[in-house]
């Protein structure tokens, strides 16, 4: 027989952990017959121990799996699932592009990252480094993809690369200009006024910001027609 403390140490546990084991309700009446209690010490005999160990062994099988779960989850955050790239899928095609200087093809894959997802110092550094890179040298190449597609009245196209062309640079009133165009064309009124309305209120004085007052005000007036 061996004493509580004799046992905690054996396998590294505290004394107050050990005692918990005993008095919880499923393990007292199994326990009965194997504890001897002399001179204010507890004893434990071998079943004692074996009921205990398979309480600790049932311990260690429930906290494995759940690190095997928190690690499977970030794993599909990281790797990417068969429907959508994850993470780190979409980081290394932002690497590979930028390494290949398709800086348009990188900024898609950086633009497709939530950066609050980014959970290692070296993921944040990567990312962080290359938006610095890329995102200068892509602004000009979505700009231009878009306002071809507007042209080539592929409005759904030219939303998609207009939107990412102010994402990487916000200063570029001609793509806001094209952008509120694609709206119209689309028949987005409502993203098409709220796009020439942040255009008067960014670049004011402009004849982007004229134009936009004009538009506004037709689309008024042709949805009042309709009434």
């Amino acid at each position: 027989m061996i004493t509580v403390k004799e046992y905690a140490d054996s396998r590294n546990k505290s004394v107050q952990a050990v005692y918990k084991q005993l008095h919880r309700e499923k393990n007292r009446t199994r326990l009965e017959g194997h504890l001897l209690k002399q001179n204010r010490m507890t004893y434990l005999d071998e079943e004692a121990i074996k009921i205990l160990d398979e309480g600790q062994n049932v311990s260690i099988i429930l906290v494995d799996q759940e690190t095997k779960n928190e690690e499977k989850d970030e794993l599909s955050e990281y790797i990417g699932t068969s429907k959508k790239d994850g993470i780190y899928d979409s980081l290394l095609k932002a690497l590979q592009k930028y390494s290949d200087r398709d800086y348009t093809g990188s900024a898609d894959a950086l633009l497709d990252i939530d950066s609050k997802k980014l959970t290692t110092k070296n993921m944040k550094s990567i990312y962080n480094d290359l938006t610095t890179k890329v995102y200068p040298n892509a602004a000009t190449g979505l700009y231009s993809k878009g306002k071809n597609a507007y042209w080539a009245k592929d409005y759904k196209t030219a939303i998609s690369y207009l939107k990412k062309a102010i994402k990487v640079s916000d200063t570029n009133r001609y793509a806001y200009d094209y952008l509120a165009k694609a709206y119209e064309g689309a028949s987005d009124q409502k993203n098409a006024k709220k796009t020439y309305q942040t255009i008067i209120e960014k670049f004011p004085g402009t004849s982007q910001a004229i134009n936009a007052k004009s538009r506004i005000d037709a689309m008024g007036k042709k949805s009042a027609k309709s009434l």
